[in-house]
């Protein structure tokens, strides 16, 4: 499943694959961070994406688990 988003500087649409909202769940997870910045291909700006609507388009993902060392 892709993310469909719209630049808001330039307004070009533009998607997210599946194996960079993945990556960007597992990033988001393990830094604590609120959204995550996809840059448009267009004009280069970042677009802010929150982890509810990454999680909205990943339904089966689930939280890396930890390992004991």
């Amino acid at each position: 499943m892709q993310l469909r988003l719209r630049c808001f500087n330039c307004s070009t649409p533009y998607a997210i694959k599946q194996e960079e909202i993945d990556a960007a769940l597992n990033s988001l997870f393990e830094a604590g961070h609120k959204h995550y910045n996809a840059h448009c291909p267009k004009c280069g700006k970042s677009n802010k994406v929150s982890k509810k609507q990454l999680k909205m388009s990943a339904p089966k993902w689930e939280p890396p688990k930890k390992t004991k060392k």
